[in-house]
């Protein structure tokens, strides 16, 4: 005689842990991040104009890091947060998103703005900036997507001038929620360093070699591993108990008189 084994808690934990895990299996960033920096200039003129947007979508004018630093006076009139990658199939549908946040960790200035922010549509190398107006008299500039197969320029408005919470501040580029690229600076009435020549390339189609997102990568290594293992322990689990009850069960020895 068979034992019935009824489900146990083995299957309740399998069945939650497969829809857990399943939640989570988003599609992974696969963005690859060649150079980021905070600048002063990257050779767009200051403040917008039509023309202006004109030539950077055509590609007359290509934006550069003129000078990459970490420090910027009270008096600058822009600290760039300039990016630059590849924009891979998987990134297609994705949106991008800068963030600065102040010396208290607030956020002070996000965009493109929800209303007006594309998803991504095509793949390739694409050169990416966003501008704090730090002295600036006009809260009024560019958000820069500029790439091989589609280029976007998106008109962006400050509240205030950021001179007005003079400390270290934290930029963030996202992609699809996710942190691909962040640069700490200060903005303070001295600096301790020089500005670094041109160190982001000029060109959008770049020969550097280029590496994966680092959020990406664990993400898509560390998810199917955890599908794995939760899968294996409670399937062996399940063995086990199943097993100890067959042998447990037996059929009763039969007696002649």
């Amino acid at each position: 005689m068979m034992a019935q084994v009824r489900p146990g808690w083995e299957m309740i934990v399998l069945f939650m842990s497969i829809m857990f895990v399943s939640n989570l299996l988003q599609p992974a960033s696969a963005f690859k991040l060649v150079e980021h920096a905070t600048c002063k200039d990257i050779g767009v003129p200051m403040p917008t104009d039509p023309s202006t947007a004109m030539l950077l979508m055509n590609g007359t004018l290509v934006p550069t890091c003129r000078q990459r630093t970490p420090e910027f006076l009270l008096t600058d009139e822009v600290a760039w947060f300039f990016v630059k990658g590849t924009f891979e199939p998987s990134d297609v549908g994705l949106k991008v998103l800068f963030k600065f946040y102040d010396p208290h960790g607030q956020v002070f200035a996000v965009g493109p703005a929800e209303d007006q922010n594309r998803p991504i549509s095509d793949v390739g190398n694409m050169l990416l900036a966003m501008p704090l107006l730090i002295s600036s008299t006009r809260m009024e500039t560019w958000i820069l997507l500029l790439g091989e197969g589609e280029s976007a320029v998106y008109l962006h408005s400050q509240e205030e001038p950021a001179s007005s919470r003079p400390g270290e501040w934290l930029a963030e580029f996202t992609l699809g929620g996710r942190v691909v690229a962040s640069e700490r600076f200060r903005i303070s009435e001295t600096i301790t360093t020089a500005p670094t020549p041109t160190t982001v390339t000029t060109s959008i189609v770049t020969g550097t070699q280029t590496q994966p997102s680092a959020a990406a990568m664990p993400f898509a290594i560390v998810l199917p591993a955890t599908v794995i293992v939760v899968v294996a322990s409670v399937g062996l689990t399940l063995l086990v108990r199943r097993r100890r009850a067959r042998t447990k069960i037996s059929p009763s020895p039969s007696t002649s008189g």
